[in-house]
């Protein structure tokens, strides 16, 4: 079973300051750990979570609601299926029966579910009120691992074929190629600071990956 020491400290830290009893909370944490060891994941492990965590860390001081980021981060992924089409709505409801079982206030909890939901079109609709910067940040965290260095990034992209492979190679090329090509029309970052720091690498990044398939 995957283990992530960062991941024990913030959720036992989250944990308790939601008053969530030591029982359930090691109940959940056990939970957490083995959806994300699950055999069809590569990318999509607990050292996804264990990244994005990293960055919450670091770019802390920008965030307001700290433990619905945690919630957020460590929810978001927990089901996943390659094959299937619902797995941000399958993880909402995941964390919906964590929600329940801790007690958690409404709106932490309608937070969080609404804003695992985003993951599935990293979109923002500016018109409405769901425009928070926390939400941004969270978004731009998940994200993140297309602007990382080109070696870490390759490391990505080879594990999401792995995830992927139940395509051949063509019709993998295929559809990588439409979902590369999407993310390179336009900015890929909502945070001025994570747009600095990734989108530039990102572009250069997916363009390679592109390429290689030609």
């Amino acid at each position: 079973m995957a283990d992530s020491t960062r991941f024990e400290l913030i959720w036992k830290n989250t944990m308790q300051a939601l008053k969530v009893t030591p029982d359930v909370q090691l109940k959940w944490s056990n939970i957490v750990l083995e959806k994300y060891s699950e055999t069809q994941r590569h990318y999509h492990t607990i050292c996804h979570v264990d990244h994005i965590l990293d960055l919450f860390n670091k770019y802390c001081e920008h965030l307001t609601d700290k433990n619905a980021l945690v919630l957020a981060i460590v929810f978001h992924d927990i089901i996943y299926n390659p094959q299937s089409g619902s797995n941000e709505e399958d993880s909402a409801e995941l964390f919906q029966s964590f929600a329940e079982e801790t007690g958690l206030d409404l709106h932490l909890k309608e937070k969080v579910y609404k804003w695992i939901i985003a993951t599935k079109s990293h979109q923002i609709n500016d018109s409405s009120k769901e425009t928070d910067a926390d939400l941004k940040y969270f978004l731009d965290f998940d994200l993140a691992i297309l602007g990382e260095d080109p070696a870490m990034y390759k490391q990505y992209a080879a594990q999401i074929r792995k995830e992927y492979s139940h395509f051949s190679d063509e019709d993998y090329k295929n559809g990588r190629s439409k979902v590369l090509a999407h993310f390179l029309k336009s900015d890929l970052y909502f945070t001025q600071i994570l747009r600095a720091k990734f989108n530039d690498q990102a572009k250069i990044n997916m363009k390679n990956e592109l390429d290689s398939f030609k």
